[in-house]
């Protein structure tokens, strides 16, 4: 047996001591990442951000450096800030950037606030200036500032901040725009940071006026929302406040404030109102559109035998070539031509459809404003009461989706509504609306509502009653304010306005296409706050009873409905005491009648006229005559084809018994339908 020698163990045991230590000695996990670097605050401006190197530590978990291992870096808000893969940050925009640095398992986030470089340099374009002030023209200068870094490269991302030494000779805006004010000197100032530059104001003045130099008031339009091209068209006393609109024409461009003064006089000519109204003057005419100077006169003024005119007030400022053209009218004051109507009571009803689940009508206090908002500010209606009165359940259909809103519709719940009117004693004058909300899945109607058409004033059946769509169902957030507007416009006797192809037109509509043809004015904006003054509506605006938008109201319509809301209603309709009646319903499509309903209700009875070319008799079972009964049809928006009625015949609970049919006779035909009076 041979043994190795010592030298030969020696190596072996070393090699396997070796071995042994290298399994116990793995690299060390990096465990923290320490991020350094020689500033934490980095420029940036027009020539590019300032750059710093991070440099990483990594440590293990006893606290001892690291080496030899790899860094990746990244930025956890790029718009701010860019790094390389060797750590060197590069500012991109003014913010904080948080740049992280990670090894292994390991990583730390490295704040760097980054700034805008600071201004060097500001600098005012213009030299020293002077402005003359003259009576006609106020003087003025947009002063123009570089401000620029030390590199002079521009700063287009901040502003100067403008300051007069003498704010009363001249003063300076935001933006540098300095408007002289009285003879004198200020230093108009421009800073930013720590750095300014400033320029020598002088302002002068001079009395001096061309002598061809005159304005005249030209014309003076009262309105409410409208006027006819003659300025006839009456106001309406009572809920409505009305624009005074002043047109002038001016030789030269007057930019200094000139006063205007309106003066309402009593019928002894004594002052009962005046208002003082500044304003620039346009060189040549203002069109009416843009009025020169506008009044909102108080509703407290607009009485019968009231006087106005309105007058550039020479007194507070310089006389020109023609004193008289100062003054509209140029003679006596003008008579202040105004109308009364009654106040019109709205009765708006949440329409719940059964058909549908149950979907209400939004219409609540809350927002109910919101439907008048329209017919507030164009028609002539005078004191409104509004009430939302509780829910009426109906089983029509509302179609089938995504289609509905079709005459098959609302024609029966208009009726259906119509019949609870003329049976509400209390409220049967009130203009009832039904709201309908169109269920879900529905995105196309065909109408957005329907109303009855009165030729005459009356509360009778087939005169007061309308439904519409809720408001903000359509895209357009006008579209149930102005259909509401519109059905009201039918209530109150307006046929369609030959506008967007709407059916059967007013022959008589004056203006082609049916536009509103003069200038309208939004009154009811300013009168209630949402506007500085009474914006322009042109006069290629259709008119609120046709099928265009944006649409107004044509001074045709306003008459027409001023002067029906002005006629005295059916005096001895309202004094006839409610009685039991026969109530019966139906259609006339085509000429062919038919019955929609028959009830008992208690409700005040139409007188007959002459005039009614309609009869309905009310027969036993054996065609003996009941009752008899003329009456007129009643006219439906959006067709002419379809005419409706509501006849009543005072009858006993025991003659009603009796009631076996209908007979309903009118030109060429007769017909006649059982009923059960009951139902």
């Amino acid at each position: 047996m041979r043994f190795a020698s010592s030298r030969h163990l020696l190596r072996l045991a070393l090699i396997g001591g070796t071995a042994a230590c290298s399994k116990d000695s793995a690299p060390a996990r990096v465990h923290e990442v320490q991020v350094a670097s020689s500033t934490s605050t980095l420029l940036v401006g027009p020539g590019g951000g300032q750059t710093a190197q991070l440099t990483a530590t990594l440590l293990d978990a006893k606290g001892r450096p690291l080496t030899g291992r790899d860094v990746a870096w990244a930025v956890m808000n790029p718009l701010f800030a860019s790094v390389n893969a060797a750590g060197i940050v590069t500012a991109l925009r003014p913010g904080t950037a948080s740049i992280r640095a990670t090894s292994g398992q390991a990583s730390t986030l490295f704040p760097l606030e980054i700034l805008p470089v600071p201004t060097a340099s500001v600098t005012i374009a213009q030299e020293d200036l002077e402005l003359v002030l003259t009576p006609i023209t106020s003087a003025s200068q947009l002063l123009a500032v570089a401000l620029r870094d030390t590199a002079e490269n521009l700063l287009t991302d901040r502003t100067a901040t403008w300051t007069s030494s003498d704010a009363a000779v001249a003063s300076v805006t935001t933006f540098g725009g300095v408007s002289a004010l009285t003879a004198g000197s200020t230093y108009i100032r421009a800073a930013s940071g720590t750095v300014a530059d400033s320029v020598l104001v002088t302002v002068t003045v001079s009395a001096a006026l061309p002598a061809d130099f005159d304005i005249a008031i030209t014309k003076v339009e009262l309105t409410q929302g409208v006027q006819s091209a003659s300025g006839t068209l009456p106001l309406i006393r009572g809920g409505r406040r009305a624009v005074v609109n002043v047109l002038t024409h001016s030789t030269y461009a007057v930019q200094r404030e000139v006063p205007f003064v309106l003066r309402v006089l009593s019928e002894a000519l004594e002052l009962v109102y005046a208002d003082r109204v500044g304003a620039a003057v346009p060189i040549g005419s203002a069109p009416l559109v843009n009025p020169t100077v506008q009044f909102l006169l108080p509703r407290s003024v607009l009485q019968p035998g009231h006087r106005w005119e309105v007058v550039r007030d020479g007194s507070l400022w310089y006389d020109d070539a023609d004193a008289a053209n100062d003054r509209f009218p140029t003679g006596e004051p003008a008579a202040i031509a105004s109308i009364g109507v009654p106040p019109i009571r709205l009765r708006f009803i949440p329409i719940v459809l059964d058909a549908h689940g149950g979907v209400q009508g939004d219409v609540h206090p809350g927002n109910v404003e919101e439907y008048l908002r329209i017919a507030r500010a164009i028609m002539p209606v005078g004191e409104i009461e509004v009430v939302v009165a509780p829910p009426y359940a109906t089983g029509a259909s509302f179609g089938t989706a995504p289609n509905g809103g079709g005459p098959e519709f609302w024609i029966p719940l208009l009726q259906q509504l119509d019949a609870l009117r003329v049976a509400d004693v209390a409220n049967q004058d009130a203009y009832w609306v039904g709201i309908v909300l169109p269920p879900p899945g529905f995105t196309r109607v065909l109408n957005g509502g329907y109303g009855y058409v009165p030729s005459a004033p009356s509360s009778g059946p087939g005169t007061r009653t309308s439904v519409s769509l809720s408001v903000g169902w359509a895209n357009d957030p006008d579209f149930a304010t102005r259909t509401y507007a519109h059905e009201l416009g039918h209530n109150l006797s307006r046929p369609h306005s030959p506008c967007g192809g709407a059916p059967g037109a007013d022959s008589n509509y004056p203006y082609a296409g049916g536009v509103i043809g003069n200038t309208g004015h939004d009154t009811h904006s300013w009168e209630i706050g949402l506007a500085a003054r009474a914006s322009g509506i042109a006069p290629t605006t259709g008119d609120i009873m046709g099928y265009c938008a944006p649409s107004w109201i044509s001074d045709h319509t306003w008459s027409a409905i001023a002067l029906f809301r002005g006629s005295s209603p059916d005096a001895l309709h309202f004094s006839m005491r409610p009685e039991p009646a026969l109530f019966v319903q139906g259609l006339v499509t085509q000429g062919v009648p038919s019955v929609s309903g028959a009830r008992v209700q208690t409700m005040r009875v139409l007188a007959e006229s002459a005039s009614d070319a309609w009869t309905l008799v009310a027969r036993a079972v054996d065609g003996s005559e009941l009752a008899r009964r003329r009456f007129s049809l009643s006219t439906l928006d959006h067709t002419a084809a379809i005419l409706a009625f509501g006849v009543a015949i005072p009858m006993s609970e025991d003659i009603v018994r009796h009631v076996h049919s209908v007979e309903i006779a009118g030109p060429g035909v007769s017909s006649r339908f059982r009923v059960q009076p009951g139902g």
